[in-house]
């Protein structure tokens, strides 16, 4: 009972800061939504007043988020690129990873990759895939989503 009215007692002192419906990182000495770059006076915070710093997450917690978040990824891939949900359990996992890493406007911009998985050249897509800035950028992680791909 002392949590549940604790509970409430700090949603309503706290207060929150909202893009839209979604909850976001805030430095707290000012109520205000953070933006890379900026210059941070208080804590960074996020929800009601969560010391995003200070306390970080637990294991249990970050798997949560983590879970929620390729949810909602497979169900956007599933809009977005319908034929993705007829892929393999291997090649769905990786475009799963691919729109989770790079978001998805940054995906839509694999074009070769995506046009090649669309029309079950494997071999193409994991070409185009590794051709890019962003297997630079993250090295063994791109090679072992174009190994899944080519295998399925």
């Amino acid at each position: 009972m002392v949590i549940e009215q604790a509970t409430t007692f700090i949603k309503i002192n706290e207060g929150e800061v909202k893009n839209q419906s979604r909850h976001v990182v805030y430095d707290d000495s000012c109520g205000k939504p953070c933006k890379t770059g900026d210059n941070i006076k208080g804590l960074l915070t996020i929800g009601y007043g969560r010391n995003v710093m200070g306390r970080g997450l637990s294991q249990e917690e970050a798997e949560y988020l983590l879970k929620n978040d390729v949810s909602e990824v497979y169900e956007d891939l599933r809009t977005t690129y319908p034929w993705s949900s007829k892929l393999s359990h291997n090649r769905q996992v990786v475009m799963i990873d691919l729109r989770f890493n790079m978001g998805a406007a940054k995906l839509a911009t694999f074009k070769n990759t995506l046009s090649a998985m669309e029309k079950g050249d494997y071999k193409e897509a994991a070409k185009h895939l590794l051709d890019s800035a962003y297997a630079k950028q993250v090295g063994r992680r791109a090679i072992r989503n174009a190994e899944m791909i080519v295998l399925g």
